[in-house]
């Protein structure tokens, strides 16, 4: 299809509800109690996705908010190769964390030094080696049978995990969902099933607030202090009111995405399983963002794509969007925190069939203030024009195979693509008003006492995170972009094509 078309993307007309549905023998009623699940007394969890972005910060909050717990981790690699498992987890927790190596002395977190535009001198987050005596590599595959594991590895979990931690996933904005299915709808049955063998494991499973149409752009607006955007809020609220937590996945109408149809699926799976007993908690993050102290974070997800593709033409369109930005260590730590809850299970306190958390940020930026932040603090010459001219200045440019740039070699638009998940017409885009929000009351009511509450979308933590894709060389240092205006300088990046986004954990 040409990329000048509307929007590219089919809505998926066929019903895929039954893919949610369990075998008869998955039935735990009168088969479990609360009691038996309790988490007080795990010692062995089991991980997927630990060598993605988000699985890498549950790890690291489970061997912070745990003494003893033993974490094993399933990574896709040779059969039976635990080492190379391991292996993988360690190189991915590496991008994000400082992992001690073995001729490093115990140290407390330090402080990024150096300032200015120098690379750190050492992360604030640190994985001890005796931590990672506690990490344990599972040779497999969410997509296999079995979920990959060889018989004798699969039977001792089966006899020893206590509990389970599914966050992996194939996160792909571009494939269609047959291609997702085997790993993210098949491999959640996998999970149940193996949460129901031999022992009952509570399952706690993260799934995305793209569960919804439009999910995955909008967050909560935040309010104003004047009275008359008070009271257009309060219309807009009657308008479009929050999706509640306890709401349960009814159909997936609308939905455009695979990977969204495919969580959709997973996530109402879930839902079934809480049905038969089977102890489980549903966790939906939003645009899971970096981390609020060393702005480290994935740079794979939509957002950033956007963004960098914004630099690299030198335009950014004027959307009336509010970004969710939503720090992985907040949502990290909430998961951990909450799991270890001692009644999260409990479904007559929740007074729901399956306790389910809204993780997004409440306090979410516009999308003209955050390319704002861009040029105002970084420097970067980013002009906001009508969207049908961004669009088409976009087109253009992915169409002439390049970054708008006078340099030949430099590397093709970022948002090339997801251009098919770019409407035509501004209007197919959405607005905040026409796009979901989401009440998240409980989930922060439980997280406060604990002192944990979601970081705000704020300038200083942009500024932290536009610093950090400086850094890594995402994004060029201002004056050097490739879009109009940004001079001649090289986008050293190379992570391919981008159609793979590695939000929730890639079991690749």
């Amino acid at each position: 299809q040409k990329h000048g078309g509307g929007a590219a993307l089919p809505l998926a007309h066929k019903d895929v509800s039954s893919d949610a549905e369990l075998p008869p023998e998955m039935d735990l009623r009168g088969k479990a109690t609360v009691d038996e699940v309790r988490p007080k007394d795990v010692r062995h969890v089991l991980l997927t996705g630990a060598t993605g972005f988000l699985g890498a910060f549950i790890l690291y909050e489970l061997l912070h908010q745990t003494s003893g717990v033993v974490v094993h981790c399933l990574a896709r690699c040779k059969a039976g190769d635990a080492d190379a498992a391991v292996a993988r987890v360690w190189h991915n927790m590496r991008q994000y964390f400082d992992v001690e190596d073995e001729d490093e002395e115990d140290a407390d977190d330090c402080e990024i030094g150096g300032g200015g535009g120098g690379r750190p001198q050492k992360p604030v987050l640190r994985v001890t080696r005796q931590q990672q005596k506690r990490v344990r590599g599972v040779p497999g595959d969410l997509s296999q049978p079995q979920l990959g594991i060889e018989a004798s590895r699969y039977a001792w979990l089966s006899t020893h995990i206590d509990m389970i931690y599914h966050c992996g996933a194939f996160v792909n904005s571009i494939l269609p969902y047959s291609a997702l299915k085997a790993a993210n709808v098949d491999g959640t049955l996998a999970i149940l099933r193996l949460a129901s063998t031999k022992r009952v494991k509570p399952v706690h499973f993260v799934s995305t607030l793209s569960v919804f149409p439009g999910g995955h752009d909008e967050g909560d607006a935040a309010g104003g202090d004047d009275d008359k955007k008070q009271q257009q809020q309060q219309k807009q609220n009657k308008r479009n009111p929050k999706i509640k937590e306890d709401v349960f996945l009814k159909n997936h109408r609308g939905l455009v995405e695979g990977y969204a149809l495919s969580k959709w699926v997973a996530d109402r799976m879930i839902l079934n399983a809480a049905a038969r007993n089977f102890p489980v908690a549903v966790y939906r993050p939003g645009r899971v963002s970096g981390h609020t102290r060393t702005g480290v974070g994935s740079v794979e997800d939509f957002m950033c794509r956007f963004i960098k593709g914004c630099v690299q033409l030198g335009l950014c369109p004027d959307l009336d969007w509010m970004c969710d930005m939503t720090p992985a260590d907040y949502v990290a730590s909430a998961i951990v925190k909450l799991s270890l809850e001692t009644n999260v299970y409990d479904h007559d306190a929740y007074n729901v069939r399956c306790p389910v958390f809204h993780l997004c940020n409440p306090l979410p930026i516009h999308m003209h203030d955050l390319f704002a932040v861009l040029r105002d603090d970084l420097h970067f010459r980013v002009s906001e024009v009508e969207y049908e001219r961004w669009r088409a200045e976009l087109v253009a440019t992915v169409e002439k195979g390049g970054g708008n740039s006078k340099k030949s070699n430099d590397e093709d638009n970022a948002l090339a693509p997801l251009l098919p998940l770019l409407s035509e017409k501004k209007a197919g885009m959405g607005t905040h008003h026409t796009m979901p929000s989401f009440d998240m009351e409980r989930t922060c009511r439980l997280l406060a006492k604990h002192g944990i509450r979601c970081h705000p979308v704020d300038r200083e933590l942009l500024k932290l995170y536009f610093t950090n894709f400086v850094r890594v060389g995402f994004l060029p240092p201002p004056g050097q972009g490739s879009g109009p205006g940004n001079g001649d300088g090289d986008d050293d990046d190379d992570d391919g094509p981008g159609a793979s986004f590695d939000i929730y954990g890639v079991p690749a």
